[in-house]
This record gives structure tokens, C-alpha cells and sequence, in this order.
């Protein structure tokens, strides 16, 4: 799904994402999950959060998320879920 983009400035030490709850349920995702954010050949991978305040239609990312994408006030990401790590398989197969 097409997002534009929001800088606010927040920096959390990790890639994060703030979008629509609406919009994450749309795509398919819920608070804490990783989605893979793209914009013109570059991607990361980055943490879910959401509010419901945002416009559906629009992300803020992170201060580390927008320097990785090289993203600006304004430009259009996609963003999809990402396939769980792996080490989450081995981890549910000891339990």
C-alpha cells in the first residue's frame, strides 16, 4: 500500500513507523510487527506502531527509518508486511 510521508523527528534508537490503525489493518498488520518499508530501490525493515490520529494514507517515520529510505516531507513509500524472522520459528518449536 502507498503511503506519504511524515518526518516528525522522533528518533527511538530503531526503525519504527507510526500508521493509520485502519490502514494497518488494511495491510495486515498490528502493533509490533515488522513491515518492509521501499521507496525508489532502497528498503528497511521497520516496527508497527499506530495511531489514530494519522490520515489514513500517511506514515511518520522515524528519524532512522527516513535517513535509511533517504525519505523527505511529503514523498510516497510502500509498505507491506514482512515475513516473520526466523528465529521466531525455532523459538515456538521449543515451547
Amino acid at each position: 500500500m502507498n503511503f506519504r510521508t511524515v518526518l516528525p523527528g522522533f528518533s527511538g534508537g530503531m526503525r519504527l513507523v507510526v500508521i493509520d490503525d485502519e490502514a494497518a489493518a488494511e495491510i495486515g498488520v498490528k502493533p509490533l510487527d515488522r513491515v518492509v518499508v521501499k521507496k525508489n530501490g532502497r528498503e528497511t525493515v521497520a516496527i508497527v506502531t499506530v495511531a489514530k490520529q494519522l490520515p489514513r494514507n500517511v506514515v511518520a517515520l522515524y528519524d532512522e527509518v527516513a535517513a535509511v529510505l533517504g525519505a523527505r516531507e511529503g514523498d510516497e513509500v510502500f509498505i507491506e508486511p514482512a515475513e516473520p524472522p526466523r528465529s521466531l520459528k525455532y523459538i515456538r518449536e521449543r515451547l
